[in-house]
């Protein structure tokens, strides 16, 4: 996940404006309802997204 820089794309995103797009709206909707995330590559037992209010955001582990 792209948390430091959600603006940053791939060659697999097949539209990188789009993709940057919806990675901007799911993780907006994350901090904003402190929705709990986790993922193979994020440390257990998971944590939320922290919007920084200068266009990145951090993973902020519950541990």
């Amino acid at each position: 996940m792209q948390f430091a820089d959600p603006t940053v794309t791939i060659g697999y995103d097949v539209d990188q404006a789009e993709a940057e797009r919806e990675r901007w709206r799911v993780f907006d909707d994350a901090a904003r309802n402190r929705y709990m995330i986790g993922g193979a590559y994020l440390p257990f037992p998971g944590g939320h997204v922290r919007d920084n209010g200068d266009r990145t955001c951090a993973y902020v582990p519950l541990n």
